[in-house]
């Protein structure tokens, strides 16, 4: 078993780089605890699609012709940068290294914060990528889901009520979000 290293996963992103304008480089989240046990179920199903999985190696040049990332999107951003290279034509490749995605720490509480966080840019990403948004955050999430999960029945059954979690959390911020739109001089709703 090879031993996973920084350096490692550096040097075979610029082993690939002469061939693509930007990688992604696949993640695996490592934890002892449930929730990571259970987002690594998921993240291991995500392995290979370029709806689920975002580039993070990006040429210089290229991030910049782009303007960067789109710092309004909470979140999202790393798929902004995804949908953007692939519109604009440029060649996105896949690293053979793994980023390791530590969840060992992380509580249920503070995992839906977070993704209570990612769901204030939700409105943005929907306009500015709709049809791929459908895609990453609709019906078609859990069936890609379902076809791909090499784990048990009742490990895919626990990944779905994770994520049934997280669309509660993701409504609530939206919701609490749009709360906060009003406007305290007169109550008038700014649509911005």
């Amino acid at each position: 078993m090879r031993t996973w290293s920084l350096l490692g996963v550096v040097e075979d992103c610029l082993s690939h780089a002469s061939r693509y304008h930007a990688l992604i480089i696949p993640e695996k989240t490592v934890g002892a605890n449930w929730l990571a046990r259970i987002r690594s179920v998921e993240r291991d199903a995500y392995q290979g699609s370029f709806l689920f999985e975002a580039a993070r190696f990006v040429h210089k040049e290229v991030f910049e012709s782009l303007g960067g990332y789109d710092t309004r999107l909470t979140g999202l951003e790393d798929y902004d940068m995804e949908a953007r290279l692939e519109e604009r034509g440029f060649l996105v490749g896949r690293a053979s290294e793994l980023i390791l995605h530590h969840e060992e720490d992380m509580s249920l509480v503070r995992y839906l914060r977070k993704r209570m966080y990612y769901a204030q840019g939700l409105p943005l990403y929907r306009s500015l990528h709709p049809i791929r948004a459908r895609k990453q955050f609709g019906l078609s999430r859990a069936i890609f889901l379902l076809e791909k999960a090499d784990s048990s029945p009742l490990a895919v059954s626990i990944v779905f009520a994770m994520k049934a979690l997280e669309f509660a959390a993701a409504q609530e911020s939206l919701a609490l979000t749009r709360l906060r739109r009003f406007d305290l001089n007169g109550d008038i709703y700014r649509a911005d």
